[in-house]
């Protein structure tokens, strides 16, 4: 093949309506025979690219999904004709690959086989195996040498790899943006803290009286907790507004999640209101301890 998955150069030509204009673009990638089992890509109709598409053979082409839809809407793509540097036979249709980038939708694309297509530049070959890698990359490597032995030495790269690399700037923004969640979030429930530890104290002679009355603990434990229960659900709230308006912002950094994942949307903010609630339990906790005769004496 030309262009590896996720880290190969893209090649890209214009399709011409009847009048010579250009109408369309779709990518190219010039494969081999196999390409579309090794990589697992499933064929909806016709046939893959096989050993019988040489170059003295007509020339033929496989279109995925994207363009077969784009092109012949409602009808079969097999033997219809594309042209790109003159006429191609659609032989097969595959299902859509991603091929360039894993968060956007696969585009218009065709598959050339590459011994029709003429020398690339850049030549990959994919190999599907379950062997060790170090006896996979040595096996190769003498393959290479075999054939001749003044070819640098292959370089080999699994899949694995290119799929990290491909989301590696959004995987390093998600950590940053854990991090600073995560400071957010302590800030906030040390703040929710401080601001009932306050009131208790405020409110020392208060609880006194209502002890002294014949409020028990649980009650004044369920006082303070109300109170800080208020507080809880308005930045919650005030939290969950924020999040759904800038969920068109955070939707460019997802992958296979939506910005509006109700299970997202609800596990959050019940984590963080459960972690806030632990929170002002301290401080209720020992507004119900206070001792009702030193409460009374309390300015």
């Amino acid at each position: 093949m030309d262009a590896l998955p996720l880290a190969g150069v893209r090649s890209s030509s214009m399709l011409t309506d009847t009048l010579g204009r250009d109408s369309l673009r779709y990518d190219v990638v010039g494969v081999a025979p196999d390409y579309f089992r090794t990589l697992g890509a499933a064929m909806i109709q016709g046939r893959p690219i096989d050993e019988t598409d040489a170059m003295n053979s007509a020339r033929v082409a496989v279109v995925n999904i994207a363009l077969a839809r784009l092109l012949f809407p409602g009808t079969s793509a097999i033997g219809r004709t594309i042209s790109r540097d003159g006429a191609m036979t659609v032989v097969g249709v595959v299902g859509n690959v991603l091929h360039w980038d894993l968060d956007k939708a696969a585009g218009p694309t065709v598959y050339v086989p590459i011994a029709q297509d003429g020398a690339s530049r850049y030549l990959h070959l994919m190999v599907r195996t379950s062997r060790p890698l170090p006896a996979v990359e040595s096996a190769m490597t003498q393959i290479v040498r075999s054939i001749d032995p003044a070819l640098p030495p292959p370089v080999f790269t699994k899949m694995e790899a290119a799929v990290a690399e491909s989301v590696a700037p959004r995987k390093f923004t998600f950590v940053l943006l854990g991090i600073f969640a995560t400071i957010a979030a302590t800030l906030a429930v040390l703040g929710l803290y401080g601001v009932l530890s306050n009131v208790v104290a405020d409110r020392t002679r208060e609880i006194g009286i209502r002890t002294v009355l014949g409020a028990d603990r649980a009650r004044v434990v369920r006082l303070i907790v109300r109170q800080g229960a208020v507080l809880v659900v308005a930045g919650l709230a005030a939290g969950l507004a924020g999040s759904v308006a800038l969920t068109r912002v955070v939707a460019s950094l997802l992958y296979g999640v939506s910005a509006r994942d109700p299970l997202t949307l609800a596990t959050v903010p019940l984590l963080l209101g459960a972690v806030a609630m632990l929170a002002t339990l301290v401080p209720a906790w020992r507004a119900a301890r206070v001792d009702p005769e030193v409460a009374l004496r309390t300015d």
